[in-house]
């Protein structure tokens, strides 16, 4: 049985993704950058011959099998073996991966970027040897703020959580959070910190207008 991140690989090259050779004037490892839809997979410090021939449609099994492993096993050491569903990836409003073959492998890199509505984007951003992140941009606030519930980021990430924002007016700002608590507390296992994360508050004149990432599970 293959790991997840092997299913991810195969699953995202079974998709045909276009693929650009960067040549590395200063170094014999060049990158290859692989497109599809809005995915964008950088493969660096590569000196497989792989594009090539993936170019030309003359890819064999042996060579396939040994250039997807080493890039599984590079993406695996940041995002370990989690389940990722290609079509979040697809998706999302841009996704981009940077794994390094080889010596470098620990230098995996992962970032994916989903619109949920109000001028608004959830940022779920990951690299190795760090937490993972799960960043809410208001673009309309020009603020940005983390927000931290457990799973939460692979549970996006398996296509598990469906995410929207709201713009809901009241009276202050706690009054917004009980009502993340009310709606959202029993299926996230909200406390009140956590609640505090999903909302967003600009005083206005006498009132609040709070920007609300309402979460729900598939």
């Amino acid at each position: 049985m293959i790991s997840s991140t092997r299913k991810l690989i195969n699953d995202f090259f079974n998709e045909k993704p276009l693929v650009y050779h960067n040549l590395n004037k200063n170094s014999k490892y060049d990158c290859n950058t692989y497109i599809l839809d809005k995915i964008t997979l950088n493969i660096n410090h590569d000196n497989f011959s792989f594009y090539k021939k993936y170019q030309s449609g003359e890819v064999d099994s042996a060579l396939r099998n040994r250039y997807f492993k080493r890039i599984a096993d590079s993406l695996e050491k940041n995002l370990r073996n989690h389940e990722i569903d290609l079509n979040v990836l697809k998706n999302a409003k841009s996704t981009k991966i940077h794994v390094w073959i080889g010596y470098y492998d620990l230098l995996s890199q992962f970032e994916c970027e989903i619109d949920v509505g109000s001028k608004s984007t959830v940022l779920l951003r990951k690299v190795y040897g760090s937490f993972s992140e799960v960043v809410m941009k208001f673009r309309e606030f020009d603020s940005t703020w983390y927000v931290k519930i457990n799973h939460l980021f692979y549970d996006i990430l398996k296509g598990n959580v469906e995410m929207h924002v709201e713009k809901v007016a009241t009276e202050n700002r706690q009054t917004a959070i009980e009502l993340v608590k009310e709606t959202m507390g029993n299926e996230f296992h909200l406390d009140e910190r956590a609640a505090n994360d999903l909302v967003m508050t600009m005083p206005r004149r006498g009132f609040v207008e709070n920007q609300i990432l309402f979460l729900k599970r598939k």
